[in-house]
């Protein structure tokens, strides 16, 4: 990819949507488990960053992909055997944060929650949003502070989101 737009994109913000898995068959395709709610909107990116431990960002050209189960099998553009698709296991891969499609007012992306203070009506702080996990049910906000607080992400509870301000609202009562 063009250094001068590899370079641009290391300046922007990027966030991990998936994580190299394995390897995948002989011909250097990669196995990747997706960080999103669905795996298939990967593919709808055409160049992933790849953050390597040692070597830092490296931008690919995503030559091809397709779901498989759970998983996201991808051909990236100069990993041609399984030695260099071994390599990658382990690395996240990012996206820049202008990259990711809006969303409609009062929804939000896991990362964007994610350092949050929580603080209930009366302005006690139960921490900050640690996790965030996936109940099926509902979204379910993982606070941690002096101790850990499990708050469900639902209307009723979470009564604002202020990103400016770095505080989720809530109405809830959780013995701290």
């Amino acid at each position: 990819m063009n250094s001068l737009l590899d370079s641009c994109r290391k300046q922007e913000k990027s966030v991990p949507f998936a994580r190299v898995a394995d390897a995948y068959g002989v011909r250097g395709q990669i196995k990747v488990k997706s960080f999103t709610e669905k795996p298939q909107n990967l593919l709808n990116y055409t160049h992933w960053v790849l953050d390597h431990k040692a070597k830092g960002r490296e931008t690919y050209s995503v030559i091809s992909g397709k779901l498989h189960g759970k998983f996201v099998t991808a051909k990236l553009e100069g990993v041609d055997t399984r030695d260099q698709a071994l390599e990658l296991k382990g690395t996240d891969i990012l996206i820049p944060e202008s990259d990711l499609p809006d969303l409609p007012e009062g929804e939000y992306y896991h990362f964007q929650l994610s350092g949050l203070d929580v603080v209930d009506r009366d302005g006690t702080c139960y921490g900050r949003v640690e996790d965030i996990m996936q109940t099926g049910a509902n979204d379910v906000l993982v606070v941690k502070g002096s101790d850990t607080v499990l708050i469900p992400y639902i209307p009723d509870v979470v009564l604002e989101v202020d990103l400016d301000a770095g505080t989720v609202r809530v109405d809830w009562f959780a013995e701290i």
